[in-house]
């Protein structure tokens, strides 16, 4: 079967980690991938090269660049799809005009988060594509209202929960604490994220800093790029423990390291730090939007959307290091069960697979 994925980019992020792991794992499962990147590259699509997958860049300046949206439309007919799937709106709107000219089956993942609202473009768009929908896979149930209101039926959406490779470290975790200079008697709250408004960085940073002039023993340290990144790094300056990492190739061995992770998020779909930590072993401090509640359970601490709230948390975490271990033990087991990379392939496998077999037999909802 012949599967080709339509993204923006490839760059540092969740969704494009996601993607890269699921393009690989179903390669395992008989499926043959090719991957079309519209506007960027990025670490993934070196990557995925190595790895031999079939790749194609259309260098896309803009949802306007029309040259460009050609060059993506060629790439992925001359991949002879047998299903088509993309993620993100102008992937979504190109691979719709696709599918529907040449009658391949399309599938589209919904990564978006509840909590952030949308501009009149993007709201009008949409619109337009919950007319003619195929399947729309989202990551957390929480998304099917938002998309229902825009006209996406709800028999064409399925949930699939995002899931993380296992956990492989390369450095012992008491090593990478000596390395940030952070005792075993500090509390290491772990922030990583691209640094978007959204993600709240400055409100994790002013959480520290009250937990720390509270008297708590807590360090913050907080992984990541984007726009944000020189505000964050100019507040966390003035403040001793905190530390700004910038961008990591080693985020699961910081994990590893870290007594609890955090996520402050005002919008969230089903953020892949959060599954990582579980992974890890590792309890989240989070505030409640999207999918996050659902996932991690009561393996994890549930904070309001301030600063007085969060700092609190962390407070009470450094206090009650036996509980955050025992969380920690739990968001493993709930890892294993519900989001390992080998449930997820498997999943998307069997998705895909009746998808195709539904076009074939001329069953099932069209194109």
């Amino acid at each position: 079967m012949r599967v080709t994925f339509v993204t923006p980019t490839l760059a540092v992020g969740g969704a494009e980690r996601l993607l890269s792991a699921l393009v690989l794992g179903l390669r395992e499962r008989d499926v043959e991938p090719t991957v079309v990147a519209l506007g960027h590259r990025g670490r993934f699509f070196d990557e995925l090269v190595a790895e031999g997958v079939t790749m194609s860049f259309a260098s896309m300046s803009s949802r306007y660049d029309i040259p460009g949206i050609l060059r993506a439309r060629r790439a992925i007919l001359a991949s002879q799809p047998d299903v088509l799937v993309t993620q993100s709106l102008n992937a979504n709107v190109i691979g719709r005009v696709v599918a529907l000219g040449s009658r391949v089956p399309h599938v589209t993942i919904d990564h978006a988060g509840t909590g952030l609202g949308l501009t009149p473009h993007r709201r009008l768009l949409m619109r337009l594509l919950a007319r003619s929908s195929g399947l729309v896979i989202t990551v957390t149930e929480t998304r099917h209202a938002a998309l229902a209101k825009l006209g996406f039926r709800e028999e064409r959406l399925l949930t699939i929960p995002n899931g993380v490779p296992d956990v492989t470290l390369h450095r012992d975790p008491s090593a990478v604490r000596a390395e940030l200079g952070i005792a075993e008697d500090q509390l290491l709250a772990l922030f990583v994220a691209v640094l978007r408004p959204e993600k709240q960085g400055l409100r994790f940073v002013d959480a520290v800093v009250e937990a720390r002039a509270r008297g708590y023993p807590v360090s913050g340290v907080i992984v990541g790029a984007g726009p944000e990144l020189p505000l964050i790094a100019s507040r966390a300056g003035l403040e001793d423990g905190l530390r700004i990492l910038g961008e990591r190739d080693d985020v699961r061995d910081l994990m590893a390291a870290a007594d609890i992770v955090c996520v402050t998020s005002r919008a969230e779909g089903l953020p892949m730090v959060v599954l990582e930590a579980m992974a890890a072993g590792r309890p989240i401090l989070f505030t409640a939007v999207g999918g996050i509640a659902d996932a991690v359970g009561d393996s994890g601490i549930v904070v309001g959307d301030s600063v007085t709230s969060i700092a609190g948390a962390l407070g009470d975490a450094a206090s009650d290091r036996a509980r955050l271990r025992e969380l920690g033990e739990l968001a493993r087991r709930r890892y294993l069960e519900r989001f390992s990379m080998k449930r997820l392939v498997e999943s998307y496998a069997r998705v895909l697979r009746e998808v195709a077999g539904q076009q074939l037999e001329g069953s099932g909802p069209p194109a």
